[in-house]
């Protein structure tokens, strides 16, 4: 014992702060590189958010089917879309729509003109605009009218047709790393019962997707 404790003095005799301080970044680096490698998958997800196999880049049919059963129950929502963030190209794209209006349907498939209607999603001098995308990036599930959204801005006539528009995103939970959102169109007014019962339909919606995004 008296060994140990005479071969440790003398070792801490000889240590001077830099020596140790250089021995302790190694061992930290070496650390760090280790995590580093064993967890590059996730990292490379959280950082650039692309070449994952579970990228929230379409809808599975198990995931179509749930957004049809939900347009069925909300006949008052005319008009649904889900998207997809691109953070890494600033683009926000629609991967999947439902209508429970063919009138409604007609007229935005012709005025996209066989376009994907991708858009940015933050938009220089557009405050309304970069202030929903950051309700919806920190999780916040919202209703407004529809005059207040992105789509009335563009094409103003629609206001005649629709009253709110709800936006959840997904998955619906803060804290989680945002994939896209929906948004759905009401062509009616609703009480504020109603408006609630479509808010907890479209979070429960949402999680549906993710899940099934992530099975």
């Amino acid at each position: 014992m008296d060994k140990i404790l005479s071969s440790v003095a003398r070792v801490l005799e000889k240590a001077t702060f830099g020596r140790v301080l250089a021995v302790g970044l190694l061992i930290l680096f070496g650390v760090l590189g280790y995590i580093g490698y064993s967890q590059s998958t996730n990292i490379g997800q959280i950082v650039f958010n692309k070449d994952d196999i579970n990228q929230f880049v379409n809808l599975p049919p198990i995931s179509q089917q749930a957004v049809e059963l939900f347009m069925k129950k909300h006949k008052s929502v005319v008009y649904l879309t889900v998207l997809t963030f691109k953070f890494e190209k600033n683009i926000r794209l629609p991967i999947y729509r439902s209508f429970n209006s063919n009138e409604l349907k007609s007229i935005i498939y012709t005025r996209l003109d066989g376009g994907d209607g991708a858009l940015p999603i933050f938009i220089k001098n557009d405050q309304s605009n970069n202030n929903q995308m950051i309700s919806i990036i920190t999780g916040e599930i919202t209703c407004d009218p529809f005059t207040g959204g992105g789509l009335a801005r563009v094409w103003p006539d629609l206001e005649k047709r629709l009253t709110m528009s709800c936006r959840v995103p997904i998955p619906p939970s803060f804290g989680d790393l945002i994939q896209g959102y929906m948004v759905a169109h009401v062509a009616q007014p609703l009480t504020p019962y109603e408006v609630e019962v479509l808010k907890l339909d479209l979070i429960l919606l949402a999680k549906t997707l993710h899940s099934n995004n992530h099975n």
